[in-house]
């Protein structure tokens, strides 16, 4: 259910949820659906990409704040789309959300030359840095993990991981994302070109609210979902 009088099911047209909700443009690429839909429904999009139309919904309605990251209806059967999901979000922060938000910095820079510029380049190159090292732990240990643990059968030995190992080492990169928001919009200086200053500010915004759901998914989907096929297969 998205807000208080609309229901979408999988019959719904993927078409009417993206024009009432046009944030899920950007979840359906992440999930690999591209534009136009037609007039396919929710479950024929679904079922051209492997996915749960149980699952699409769920996260979709994460993404629109209507509901709480969702625990019953999902199984280790949706892994392979989470992760699906969790590396094209990977591609779209490396890819474009980045390096346009490096861009507006670049663009500000130019026009200002001050103590709190330079502290806004040093602070977001530090930054990005992190995220690199972040990503790339993911996409080189934790989903190549993940996917052969997919193909284990009964007692076959797999990579010495765990998806304990993973939740240790995970940590919130959107955390600093929030003190470079507060720089720009508290301490640099009025002389700053205000139209890159508010483009830079509403990429910041959109890329905070995004990683703050993907860290979400991470946490209270993908981790217990990854415990539970874990569990499964010590027991056989």
């Amino acid at each position: 259910m998205f807000g208080n009088r609309t229901f979408y099911t999988e019959k719904t047209e993927l078409s009417g949820l993206v024009i009432n909700h046009p944030r899920l443009v950007q979840v359906c690429e992440y999930f690999g659906m591209v534009l136009p839909y037609g007039q396919k429904t929710i479950a024929a999009a679904c079922s051209e990409r492997n996915i749960r139309p149980a699952l699409f919904l769920s996260i979709s309605a994460l993404y629109c704040k209507t509901a709480d990251a969702p625990r019953e209806d999902l199984t280790p059967s949706d892994i392979p789309a989470i992760v699906v999901l969790l590396k094209n979000t990977h591609r779209y922060y490396l890819e474009e959300i980045y390096p346009e938000i490096q861009q507006h910095i670049q663009l500000l820079s130019e026009n200002t030359r001050s103590e709190e510029m330079r502290l806004v380049e040093k602070f977001f190159d530090e930054y990005f840095s992190e995220v690199k090292a972040h990503l790339d732990y993911e996409n080189q240990l934790v989903f190549p993990y993940i996917e052969q643990l997919l193909t284990v059968k009964n007692n076959e030995s797999h990579t010495p991981y765990s998806v304990q190992d993973y939740q240790e080492h995970h940590d919130d990169i959107e955390q600093k994302l929030d003190d470079l928001i507060n720089l720009l919009i508290r301490h640099l200086p009025d002389q700053c070109d205000q139209k890159i200053r508010r483009n830079l500010y509403f990429l910041l915004k959109r890329l905070d609210d995004d990683l703050k759901i993907h860290s979400q998914i991470e946490e209270q989907i993908l981790i217990p979902l990854v415990r539970m096929l874990e569990q499964n297969l010590q027991r056989q």
